[in-house]
């Protein structure tokens, strides 16, 4: 039997054990009792024509990671673009003379100072017409305050563990997203261009927070409050015109939202899903019990961190999510800003109807609005999410650039011994040894 022939044989008796595997899967009864609870809470709603025009504004970044066990430097590329009512891509520097791409420079370090560990941090901005760090030193002034956050309000304990810090300096990089995000908003509204809402490119969720010291007087809002010089309060406003769309790539979040589509039948234009309010008194009905059990609660747990769970607990900031498929094979997610949970559970399983109510407007309006005018591509995106993309994307050349400017820096500045391994860290040719590109 040939190589080739033998490949076929081997790849298709793999493929018959993910079958075997997946069937298996969906026959648990686990399994079958958290698709119960969502196909229930979600209400499958067909895609229509928007009954009103906005402008909407899209957001993204683009990193290069690097990085030693005691800390990261991250070049960052962030910008925006606003879709007019007419379907006009705009950019920053078109709408209010700012950078149309900003470039900020992140570094971070986790090192020992006896028993304990400090933590620094400093965000940079390589720009001089910034729209997120405007006058000069802003950039300094946010790096202390967000080295005061860490000092003050991180646990000891937690700045032990090397994968905190990792997960600590995720979490800033993504704030600084948001936090640009927040910004556009407030100036472009400021400036009498107001947008509907900004659409961040990616899941809100990724700005889960970050386990406090007790005060917990503080959380992530704070630290977008010292990136953009806005006070929490008019942060928090801002948030609920703030959205994500994330492309799903999850295999269980895949076959979770077409089980939620599959019911609704073969429908042209679209679909989303929204809380269903004439199934929620089942759904309360369904987790209640299931919480009575003990060995149920961590499944309890886990439908209700699906549908919705807190970002931001001190400012009392949730994040509601709902998949849905522009063309009925490729599912997004969509999450939205709450000031409570839909979905919880103490003793009880609570259904809040007040905030699912105003949900399923704003999602009306929200999904029909942002897919109005659609882009030419696969998946049928809305005009102005992937285009953005293009613009804070790094080159091959942008990184080789950016890299031969560190190394030659490291050199120049650095004694043998240690320039020698930071270029080896650095080198792009160490990380296609080690099958990093």
């Amino acid at each position: 039997m040939s190589q080739g022939r033998l490949l076929v044989n081997i790849l298709n008796e793999v493929i018959n054990d993910l079958k075997d595997d997946y069937l298996s899967t969906r026959s648990d009864e686990l399994v079958r009792l958290r698709d119960q609870v969502l196909k229930s809470y979600y209400e499958v709603v067909n895609m229509k024509t928007s009954s009103k025009s906005l402008v909407v504004g899209f957001v993204d970044a683009g990193f290069r990671t690097y990085k030693t066990d005691i800390s990261f430097i991250i070049p960052i590329k962030i910008g925006a673009l606003l879709r007019d009512i007419d379907g006009k891509l705009l950019t920053v520097n078109e709408v209010l003379g700012k950078s149309s791409v900003e470039s900020i420079l992140m570094y971070s370090s986790r090192k020992p100072s006896g028993e304990k560990y400090e933590f620094r941090v400093k965000v940079r901005s390589v720009n001089s017409n910034s729209l997120l760090f405007e006058n000069r030193g802003d950039d300094l002034v946010a790096s202390q305050e967000i080295n005061r956050f860490v000092r003050e309000f991180v646990k000891p304990s937690l700045k032990k563990k090397p994968r905190f810090f990792v997960r600590f300096t995720k979490y800033i990089e993504g704030l600084i997203e948001l936090a640009y995000a927040v910004k556009l908003l407030h100036k472009t509204s400021e400036a009498g261009l107001k947008p509907g809402y900004v659409v961040l490119d990616g899941t809100l969720v990724k700005w889960f927070a970050i386990e406090r010291a007790g005060s917990g007087r503080v959380d992530g809002l704070n630290i977008v409050s010292a990136l953009t010089g806005l006070d929490v309060e008019t942060i928090r406003n801002l948030l609920w015109r703030i959205v994500g769309l994330s492309k799903t790539t999850k295999f269980t979040n895949i076959a979770r939202s077409y089980g939620i589509f599959r019911s609704a039948g073969n429908v042209s234009g679209g679909l989303y899903t929204a809380p269903n309010l004439s199934e929620s008194k089942d759904v309360c009905r369904i987790l209640t019990e299931q919480a009575a059990i003990p060995k149920r609660k961590n499944l309890v747990k886990e439908i209700i961190e699906i549908v919705n769970r807190v970002v931001y607990e001190r400012n009392n900031v949730y994040v509601a999510r709902f998949p849905l498929t522009p063309d009925l094979k490729n599912v997004f997610v969509l999450d939205l800003h709450v000031p409570e949970p839909i979905l919880s559970v103490s003793d009880d399983a609570r259904f809040n109807v007040g905030v699912a109510t105003d949900v399923r407007r704003i999602l009306d309006e929200v999904v029909n609005e942002l897919f109005r005018i659609r882009s030419k591509l696969i998946g049928e995106p809305p005009l102005g999410y992937m285009e953005v993309d293009r613009g804070v994307r790094f080159s091959e050349e942008e990184s080789k650039t950016f890299e031969e400017i560190l190394i030659g820096l490291v050199r120049g500045s650095l004694e043998d011994e240690l320039a020698d391994v930071l270029v080896q860290v650095f080198s792009p040719t160490t990380r296609m040894r080690y099958g990093y590109r």
